[in-house]
Formats: structure tokens, sequence, C-alpha cells
């Protein structure tokens, strides 16, 4: 089975998972639909003339069918920090970190910071919380180890 050049089809993939706004996916998306991929007629490949996208879709299931969740493959990259939202942006583990975190969220005063909260520098870890209250023991104290891990 031919597949497009592997790197071009996985940054078709990332860029089409991650970027909802742009232009092209919302024109792919209101032709051949969304469920979390490319569509239901390009990952099933019922009906489409041999393209791209069909390719594309072919390569969503090849890596299927060898165990790999392509979903789950892709991160956001956070780059400089400043402009990646800490607790709402998705950027690490399954889900946003106000979500996996939940009681250390409620005592965030900045709900909208930026990936300034810990930083390395000299591989030596700087942590820069603004919480409203200190954090307890209990719940609060098992997400905040977490969030540091």
């Amino acid at each position: 089975m031919a597949f497009p050049s592997t790197d071009i089809g996985f940054r078709i993939l990332h860029r089409f998972h991650k970027e909802a706004s742009l232009l092209w996916r919302q024109i792919i998306v209101s032709i051949h639909g969304d469920q979390r991929g490319i569509g239901n007629e390009l990952n099933n490949n019922r009906g489409l003339p041999s393209s791209t996208w069909k390719s594309i879709g072919d390569l969503n299931n090849h890596l299927e069918s060898v165990n790999i969740n392509l979903h789950s493959t892709f991160v956001h990259k956070v780059g400089d920090g400043y402009s990646f939202d800490f607790w709402n942006e998705h950027w690490i583990g399954d889900c946003n970190l106000q979500t996996t975190y939940p009681s250390l969220y409620m005592l965030e005063n900045d709900k909208h910071c930026k990936i300034e909260r810990v930083t390395f520098v000299d591989g030596i870890q700087t942590s820069n919380w603004n919480w409203r209250r200190s954090i307890r023991d209990g719940l609060e104290s098992e997400q905040f180890s977490g969030l540091l891990i």
C-alpha cells in the first residue's frame, strides 16, 4: 500500500488535528465531516477517488493496524511559552492541567498564566506559583506532587 511521505503525512495530520481554525481544514471538514480524524469517508475509504486525502486517511488506518493511536501521538509544541496557557491548553498528558489538577486550578490566582510557573535554569528547577493560599494536605498535596512530576 502506498502512503504519502511519512514526514509530510504526519505534518499534515498533525496540523489537521491540532489547528482547527485553519481554512483548508475547515474546507475538508465541511466536505468530509469530522470524527476526530480526517472524516468518516476518508478514514473508512468509502466512495472517494484516489487522492492525497485518501492516502493520508490510509496512513491513519495503517498506524491503527499496528496499534499506534495517532490522536495520542500529537502534542502541542510549547515553544517559548509566552503565548501558551499553562492551565487551559492541552500540552502534556491526556488533557489540560485544569482538568487533571482541578484542586490546584481552583487555588490559582492567574487562571490564564503562561508556562512560567516552573522553569529550569542551568538544570535547576525554579517554581513561580501564584496560589491564593497555601496548599493543604490531602488531595491538594497529592495533586501538587503529581504536577511536579
